[in-house]
């Protein structure tokens, strides 16, 4: 018990950016490879390769899958709710941080059934750059995020940089 509320959450406090217009760093665009960050981490089952993502500043990664923005556009999100596991994974890139990370939530049979309930209304499946469809996704992708539980089991971090 004291290791699981003495794990890291994943969250740092990191210092609020300070850049003027001309000094801001650019948006990370394009492909890059993740390496986890077992400081910021909590993993207790899956596997902690690199990850390779090509990101595009609507929120497409890997030219297939739309991320909706997130906490008023800092970060990027999608949620996932496969058939084949008993898990749901909320999947999420900060373009100014260079951030990814993967947090995934163990659910009961009947939490699965209601999260794929949720998810079939999820209309934006591939990349789609039209804002209003993206804000649609957020809004249904919030009600799947509502259903979980507030701590996940696992919390996967990386920090991201552009493939030479």
């Amino acid at each position: 018990i004291a290791t699981f509320i003495l794990r890291p959450s994943g969250e740092r406090d990191l210092p609020a950016p300070t850049a003027t217009a001309s000094t801001a760093p650019a948006v990370a665009l394009g492909k890059r490879v993740c390496t986890i960050d077992l400081d910021r981490s909590r993993v207790t089952v899956s596997e902690t390769k690199d990850v390779e993502i090509d990101w595009r500043g609507d929120g497409c990664v890997n030219g297939r899958v739309q991320y909706a923005e997130a906490d008023g556009g800092k970060r990027w999100e999608r949620i996932l709710v496969p058939n084949e596991e008993q898990a749901v994974s909320v999947l999420s890139y900060d373009p100014a941080q260079e951030t990814y990370s993967s947090t995934r939530y163990l659910l009961s049979a009947a939490q699965m059934a209601d999260a794929r309930k949720l998810r079939a209304n999820v209309s934006l499946k591939t990349c789609e750059a039209q804002g209003a469809e993206r804000a649609n996704l957020a809004t249904q992708q919030a009600a799947i995020r509502d259903a979980l539980p507030p701590l996940p089991n696992e919390k996967l971090v990386y920090r991201c940089k552009r493939v030479p």
